[in-house]
């Protein structure tokens, strides 16, 4: 109540108004800038298995072995996933498309050659699924 009646008395109401808690921004941060810049291009440009690390795809777990292998620094998911937030990153959902996938291949697939490998399946008395 007393720090209220202080503030008041120094800013009147504009002085209890809300007032950001917790650190500034760019306060006690575990990397450097140099050290974000780095980890920024190493996401952007490979991938984890391509780096020594398990895995194919970024998390925030990888990312978090990469520091810790990099710099010796332990940081938790969630400061990992504040990082990556930072950095313009974002979950993401893998695609279930092949980047490979040739349209006109999957068409002729479809139209020609999968339906006669089931006609020969039915004059052969079996079946094929789908």
């Amino acid at each position: 109540m007393n720090r209220w009646i202080r503030r008041y008395r120094e800013g009147g109401w504009a002085g209890l108004a809300e007032q950001r808690r917790g650190r500034r921004p760019g306060e006690q941060v575990a990397l450097t800038e140099h050290q974000q810049g780095e980890l920024i291009a190493l996401v952007r440009e490979s991938t984890p298995d391509q780096l020594g690390l398990p895995g194919f795809l970024w998390t925030r777990d990888a990312v978090s072995e990469l520091i810790r292998q990099r710099y010796g620094l332990w940081l938790a998911r969630t400061t990992v996933g504040g990082y990556l937030r930072g950095w313009g990153f974002s979950p993401q959902r893998p695609q279930h498309r092949a980047l490979e996938q040739n349209p006109t291949a999957v068409r002729r697939w479809l139209t020609e050659t999968y339906p006669a490998i089931r006609a020969q399946a039915r004059r052969e008395g079996g079946g094929v699924a789908g």
